[in-house]
């Protein structure tokens, strides 16, 4: 199963993985896609919407294997972690990416919430019940697929998954909300999605043409997608934070990189810092 994933992976030109989790389940796509909602929505995280990426890449004349991705609604657990630290939102909802391979078999990833919970501040309480919840998720998808851990191979690259801080732009959450929502947008980022914690807002962006790099290089990063940025008041001030591709820049060597991918990383690490300069976010 091991040998098979990694040709696999490196069947599909990857050239980055991030820490996630992969399967891979011997089932045409729609069969597979099927399989994932019956096991997340048995493990308490029913399905709350679809995003087929697949077709959109298409739609813009590439070719690109069918790709959805899968977001499952927080149980009580994931939805405390986002209301005792917002940044967390960032991962959550959970995504579980879902793509076909070049052999008729399907590809699933998720993130690996190990890897990324020391960058959130969370109570003890909190911290236990959040590893249970994803324990349980991945206890579900390991019932389609033994479940491989993919880490990032470059030694202290990885970075907190999430860049963002303190608005100074205004004090007003609405206007910040509008202010994070219009910025994105205006750098080519659709908003696809909206979800509210209860005074924690968050807006799911997506790019066809940074996904179709990113996905179709690197797949594993998919379990980070879509894109989110999370606004939240704290007391009298506004907080912001977004998704952050979590890879140092100043650690990777660009050759490691198809020059696509490496354009798009680019991209996405210009667009966040134009949006935070934007509300007033020191970097």
């Amino acid at each position: 199963m091991k040998k098979a994933l990694f040709s696999l992976l490196l069947a599909l030109g990857l050239a980055l993985a991030l820490p996630a989790h992969m399967g891979q389940i011997n089932a045409p796509f729609d069969e597979a896609v099927d399989r994932v909602e019956t096991a997340m929505t048995a493990a308490g995280f029913p399905l709350e919407k679809t995003l087929d990426v697949g077709l959109t890449i298409r739609n813009r004349g590439y070719e690109f294997p069918p790709l959805f991705l899968m977001m499952f609604q927080p149980d009580a657990a994931l939805k405390a972690a986002v209301l005792d630290d917002p940044k967390v939102g960032t991962l959550v909802p959970v995504t579980v990416a879902v793509m076909a391979g070049p052999q008729g078999q399907t590809m699933f990833t998720v993130v690996d919430w190990a890897s990324f919970a020391p960058y959130f501040e969370l109570d003890t309480q909190t911290a236990v019940a959040t590893e249970v919840a994803f324990a349980k998720i991945y206890g579900a998808l390991s019932t389609l697929s033994p479940l491989q851990f993919v880490p990032l191979p470059i030694p202290g690259a990885l970075r907190a998954p999430y860049v963002g801080g303190r608005v100074t732009a205004t004090d007003d959450l609405e206007e910040a909300i509008l202010l994070t929502e219009t910025g994105y947008q205006d750098r080519n980022m659709n908003v696809v999605g909206r979800t509210d914690f209860g005074g924690v807002y968050q807006l799911w962006l997506c790019s066809a043409e940074i996904a179709r790099d990113f996905f179709g290089n690197m797949f594993p990063i998919a379990s980070r997608a879509p894109c989110r940025a999370v606004v939240w008041k704290q007391g009298d001030q506004v907080y912001m934070v977004a998704s952050d591709p979590a890879i140092n820049p100043q650690k990777v060597d660009p050759k490691a990189f198809p020059p696509s991918l490496l354009q798009s990383f680019m991209q996405v690490l210009e667009m966040n810092g134009g949006v935070l300069e934007d509300l007033g976010i020191g970097q």
